[in-house]
């Protein structure tokens, strides 16, 4: 997350290479949190 915000040289492109890590982040723990389980309980 500091290297979305984060301010000065090269920060717009740091930031725009950021964005999609973070939010793979967030659907990865998404996914193993609660689809993988909920999958597992309905098979």
């Amino acid at each position: 997350m500091p290297i979305m915000l984060g301010e000065g040289t090269g920060s717009k492109v740091r930031s725009r290479l950021a964005a999609p890590m973070v939010g793979g982040a967030q659907s990865a723990v998404l996914l193993t949190l609660v689809v993988l389980p909920a999958a597992f309980l309905l098979w």
